[in-house]
C-alpha cells in the first residue's frame, strides 16, 4: 500500500513537471515565444504545476523586463512590475542566480542608483571573481552619480573581458549627467 502511494504521488509529481517544462518549453523555443504576455500566462501556469524549476522564472523576468524597456507608460508598468515579480519567484529559489539578480538591480536603480549599488555589491562580494560583476557595479556607481567609485570597481578588472565596454557605458552615464542643465542656477 505505501508502495502503491509513493508511486501514485510520483507519477503525479513527474506529470505536472512535464506539463510545466512543455509549457516553459513552448514560451521559449515554440509558437508562443514572441508574445510576451503569452509567455507571462504560460509561465504562470506552468509555475502553478510546478514551482521549483528556476529557469522560467528567469525567462519570464527577461521578457517581461526586455518589454518593459521598449514600452511606456501603463504598459511599461505593467511588465516592470511582472518582472520584478518573477524575479522575486526565481530568487526564492536561488538567490544567488546572477541573471535574476542582474534584472533585480536593474529594476532597483530605476527608483533609486544608489539602493541598486548595494543590492549589486552583495552580489559581486559573493561572486568576486567574475569580471563582468565589477564591470556592472561600476556601471551602477555611474548611475548614482558616484563616477569615483565607479572607476575604482572598473580598475579592479584593467585589462580584462568588460573592462572596455565597462568604460564606455561610465563615459556614456557622465556625459548624460553633464549635459543636464543645473537646475540650481540663477536664470
Amino acid at each position: 500500500m505505501l508502495l502503491l502511494v509513493v508511486s501514485v504521488l510520483g507519477i503525479t509529481r513527474g506529470l505536472r513537471a512535464s506539463a510545466a517544462y512543455l509549457l516553459y518549453h513552448n514560451s521559449r523555443y515554440g509558437s508562443g515565444k514572441g508574445n510576451v504576455r503569452g509567455i507571462l500566462s504560460s509561465c504562470s501556469t506552468a509555475y502553478r504545476y510546478y514551482p521549483y524549476n528556476y529557469f522560467f522564472t528567469i525567462w519570464t523576468a527577461q521578457r517581461a523586463y526586455t518589454e518593459g524597456l521598449k514600452s511606456e507608460g501603463e504598459e511599461r508598468k505593467y511588465f516592470m512590475s511582472a518582472a520584478d515579480y518573477w524575479c522575486e519567484r526565481g530568487l526564492n529559489l536561488n538567490p544567488y542566480k546572477g541573471q535574476l539578480r542582474m534584472i533585480r538591480a536593474r529594476l532597483l536603480a530605476e527608483q533609486d542608483p544608489a539602493s541598486a549599488v548595494e543590492y549589486w555589491q552583495a552580489y559581486v562580494d559573493w561572486h568576486y571573481w567574475e569580471p563582468f560583476n565589477h564591470c556592472a557595479l561600476a556601471e551602477f556607481h555611474a548611475m548614482a552619480g558616484d563616477f569615483t567609485e565607479a572607476f575604482k570597481a572598473l580598475e579592479l578588472i584593467k585589462g580584462m573581458e568588460h573592462y572596455e565596454g565597462g568604460l564606455r557605458r561610465i563615459n556614456d552615464h557622465w556625459r548624460r549627467e553633464m549635459a543636464m542643465p543645473d537646475l540650481d542656477a540663477a536664470p
